[in-house]
């Protein structure tokens, strides 16, 4: 059995996560943008409730989890994740007119 003598020799965060990669922020958002995309594809046709569902399970819980490990604290970050959402809510609605903000 392995026993640590020092208890700062054991890390358990995983290998990318440390404070030195401010990438990791936009790693999260790609993912998002990716997850996106592809719930986009494949729910053309899908009603709205079934769009709304697939984007909260697999869009937005990964964001929840990237804001919380990654604190956007940045504009440059907070208006990247504002872009996911708005992309998110104008497909959800059917509503591409630049007129309409999709958060009224």
């Amino acid at each position: 059995m392995w026993c640590a003598t020092d208890a700062t020799a054991v890390t358990w965060f995983p290998p990318f996560f440390h404070k030195n990669f401010p990438w990791l922020y936009s790693y999260f958002m790609s993912k998002a943008n990716q997850k996106l995309g592809f719930i986009k594809r494949n729910l053309k046709a899908s009603p709205q409730e079934l769009k709304r569902l697939a984007y909260v399970s697999l869009v937005q819980s990964g964001m929840e989890y990237a804001s919380t490990v990654w604190d956007p604290h940045l504009s440059k970050d907070k208006d990247s994740m504002e872009r996911v959402q708005r992309r998110a809510a104008c497909w959800i609605t059917s509503s591409y007119d630049q007129t309409i903000s999709v958060t009224d």
